[in-house]
């Protein structure tokens, strides 16, 4: 049964489950599909585990290759600071955060009431800030705030993006990853573990909590660049436009 969640996990777009089909043969209420929905849910088998991991049905996860030049972009931002103020603020984040997991699980190992979704989030917080540096795990959320200001195509939703942030917080660690045996290709193979979407929404909430404010200052500060880069771009084409053909030196 492990082995066969996990292969359902990595695959979500070809899960074919016919028995948790609807008996009422209704159709997945998504747009276009046309495989039963699962139960009494209004979604197929793929489409229901795509929103349980991704917050939507429409998501996708945004892998660490898309991110990567957004991450450099941040991280070069990052380093224009010289006073040092900038990275202190980062780091007391990363402590702050790293602090609030911390006591809250060991407020449930003392028997302290309390959410079950909480403690999830609170246990995968404290694992990622051990994990982590707090440039490199500010500099990988901002960019996904980046990334969404230059190409929104890539959020479904306001959820969509949510998941994607703890979902990219997680990734940082080999924590976040489970394997199991690919029996068709005879290989171990990685797969994301994820966690329950409450717990999910809990911790990508303390994440914007944390972070919003350092990566709207992130977004503001490239939007500037690129409008200056734009700018001079602008005025060379406008003086090659004035120059008469007669003029211009040949191409070379």
């Amino acid at each position: 049964m492990a082995l066969v969640s996990a292969w359902a996990s990595s695959n979500e777009d070809t899960i074919t489950m016919t028995h948790l089909h609807s008996p009422s043969g209704r159709r997945c209420s998504v747009p276009g599909c046309t495989v039963p929905a699962r139960g009494r849910g209004p979604h197929c088998e793929t489409h229901r585990q795509r929103k349980r991991r991704n917050g939507h049905v429409d998501q996708h996860p945004v892998t660490k290759a898309t991110l990567r030049p957004y991450v450099a972009r941040v991280r070069k931002i990052v380093e224009r600071d010289q006073t040092g103020q900038l990275a202190a603020a980062l780091h007391q984040l990363h402590d702050l955060i790293g602090a609030r997991g911390r006591q809250i699980v060991a407020d449930a190992a003392s028997g302290r009431p309390g959410s079950k979704w909480e403690r999830i989030a609170a246990q995968e917080t404290a694992q990622v800030v051990a994990d982590t540096d707090a440039i490199g795990c500010a500099a990988t959320l901002a960019a996904l705030f980046l990334l969404r200001d230059e190409e929104p195509g890539h959020f479904a939703s306001d959820e969509g993006f949510r998941f994607q942030l703890a979902r990219a917080f997680r990734a940082q660690t080999s924590r976040a990853f489970g394997s199991y045996w690919d029996l068709e290709n005879g290989r171990t193979k990685t797969v994301y573990r994820d966690t329950p979407p409450r717990a999910t929404a809990l911790l990508a909430g303390w994440l914007v909590e944390a972070y919003a404010r350092f990566a709207a200052h992130v977004v503001a500060w490239d939007r500037a660049e690129r409008a200056k880069q734009a700018e001079a771009h602008a005025a060379i084409d406008a003086a090659f436009a004035a120059m008469s053909p007669a003029s211009r030196p040949p191409c070379a």
